[in-house]
């Protein structure tokens, strides 16, 4: 769709121009054909202008169909923790346990090797995951209470 007049001649421009460019690579150009309407109707756009769309107006059937029958792959949660007492302790070994803790409370039971990361380079940080039948798991700690 087009809203330049002079949309033809810019198309036949573009065509020559990549005639010129190509035909040296042995590459053919030809434009064969352009369909179009109207440009303005002005009707449809005044008809258009008057109407005010509200959600009966649309058929929603085909997104409640396509809502219905999907599967879902997976659910993200993600929690925020704060430690309240001032003198509480955390450490990764305390975090590691409590998780591991909740996640067998769950009958979770993990699957192959729980990777632990800390990079004293970037700070005092923990990153821990761990893979389980019902999903994944990732402890995000920056180190700080």
């Amino acid at each position: 769709t087009f809203n330049d007049q002079d949309a033809v001649y810019s198309i036949s421009t573009m065509e020559r121009r990549l005639q010129e460019q190509l035909s040296a690579e042995g590459t053919h150009v030809e434009l064969r054909l352009i369909e179009g309407g109207q440009l303005h109707r002005t009707e449809d756009i005044e008809e258009l202008e008057e109407r005010y769309f509200i959600p009966e107006d649309y058929d929603y059937s085909p997104n409640l169909k396509q809502m219905a029958e999907q599967r879902p792959l997976g659910r993200q949660t993600i929690f925020q923790l704060q430690v309240s007492n001032d003198e509480a302790q955390v450490s990764p070994s305390i975090l590691k346990t409590g998780l591991l803790r909740t996640m067998k409370s769950m009958h979770y039971e993990a699957m192959g090797d729980i990777r632990e990361t800390s990079r004293k380079e970037i700070g005092d940080g923990f990153l821990l995951s761990m893979i389980f039948a019902q999903g994944n798991l990732v402890l995000l700690w920056d180190g700080f209470k």
